[in-house]
């Protein structure tokens, strides 16, 4: 697993989101709500890379979270009806891609090495960000992503 640390500048992005506990996630809600923003990703008329989706984790929740699954756009300026626009401040990532159903394992990996290598988490607002093939079906194919875990170096 090739483990990068990777600045990633402020950006915009348009699409759809969700909320839920770890259970509703658990049972596949947020890959519904993929398939579905998958299908309507043309409606974004600005798109700044229309082969990747973005998923954003906020955990702003004791008992869940919330899930924006996005394009990244040129501007908030035409915003599709059903969907929300985000502004995402930049960041320094630690990064990976994964394939495989054991998600959860790749995310363990990081966040071991993120403590071996001098650096700490930096979720004080995004968690995790997630990059998806557009042509990836969440509900027929397994998981396929590159994971961003915000850090900063330790003081």
């Amino acid at each position: 697993m090739e483990i990068k640390v990777e600045p990633r500048n402020a950006f915009n992005g348009i699409g759809v989101k969700w909320s839920g506990t770890y259970e509703q996630a658990a049972k596949g809600e947020i890959r519904t709500i993929q398939q579905e923003f998958r299908n309507r990703i043309d409606q974004i008329k600005n798109l700044v890379n229309p082969n990747i989706i973005t998923g954003l984790s906020y955990h702003n929740d004791a008992n869940g979270f919330t899930y924006y699954l996005i394009a990244e756009a040129e501007s908030l300026d035409f915003i599709p009806e059903g969907m929300e626009g985000i502004s995402v401040p930049s960041y320094t990532f630690v990064t990976s891609s994964y394939q495989g159903e054991q998600v959860h394992e790749a995310y363990s990996y990081l966040h071991r090495w993120i403590e071996q290598n001098g650096f700490t988490l930096n979720q004080d607002e995004l968690f995790y960000l997630e990059e998806y093939p557009v042509k990836y079906n969440p509900l027929t194919d397994p998981p396929r992503l590159k994971i961003h875990i915000p850090v900063k170096e330790k003081e």
